[in-house]
C-alpha cells in the first residue's frame, strides 16, 4: 500500500548550495555543546527529508534562529536559509 501525499520527490542533494551549506553547518558544530548538535542534528535530518518542502523552512526556522546566535555558524545558517526553497 502506497501513501503518496501529491507532492513532487525530491532527493536531498549533496553537491547543492543548500546541501554544501547543511554539511558545512554539522562539521562547524562538532566541538560545540551538546545542545547545539542537537539543533544541528534535527536541521540536517528535516532537510534531508524533504528538501523540496516549503515547509520544511518553517519547520526548522525556530531552531535556525537559535543557532544564529553562535558566532561562527552565522555565515552558515545565512546561507542555508538562502538557499532553501521559498
Amino acid at each position: 500500500m502506497s501513501h503518496d501525499d501529491g507532492t513532487p520527490k525530491v532527493k536531498f542533494d549533496p553537491s547543492s548550495k543548500l546541501g554544501r551549506a547543511v554539511f558545512q553547518l554539522v562539521d562547524a558544530s562538532q566541538k560545540m555543546n551538546a545542545e547545539i548538535r542537537t539543533r544541528v542534528a534535527r536541521v540536517r535530518n528535516l532537510i534531508e527529508a524533504s528538501p523540496g518542502d516549503p515547509m520544511t523552512r518553517f519547520k526548522v526556522d525556530g531552531d535556525l534562529s537559535t543557532l544564529m546566535r553562535e558566532s561562527r555558524l552565522n555565515p552558515i545558517v545565512r546561507a542555508i536559509r538562502k538557499a532553501m526553497s521559498k
